[in-house]
């Protein structure tokens, strides 16, 4: 069943992953990774939902494999994110990659940070 969980969470979440970089690249045109900074980001506020309504240890498994490991698991993605980074590099873009670290990794672990306190 946790199987279940996990995989329909997972296929949910990459699918809106999917949605979110197909409608952001269809208006937004620039170097910065947006589509992926707000998957990511997004994945993060669903995290902090959670452990704002249960403490981390009592999380409902059913819940955890569903919603944090799959559906945020299929939503958020560390690889794009370091692709992406990796193009920047490459088109010698430092100012965007430099922005993209520090407003993903910063702002992803502020929101989470507050949810642990």
């Amino acid at each position: 069943m946790n199987i279940l969980l996990l995989f329909l969470g997972g296929g949910i979440g990459s699918v809106l992953r999917f949605i979110i970089g197909a409608g952001v690249v269809s208006k937004f045109s620039s170097n910065f990774p947006l589509a992926t900074f707000l998957s990511n980001l997004l994945a993060c506020f669903v995290i902090f939902l959670v452990l704002t309504v249960f403490k981390w240890n009592d999380i409902p498994k059913q819940l955890h494999y569903f919603l944090v490991v799959g559906f945020c698991g299929g939503l958020s993605t560390f690889s794009t994110f370091s692709l992406e980074n990796a193009f920047l590099i490459q088109r010698g873009e430092y100012l965007v990659l430099a922005l993209n670290i520090l407003i993903s990794v910063f702002s992803g672990m502020a929101l989470l940070y507050s949810a642990v306190k």
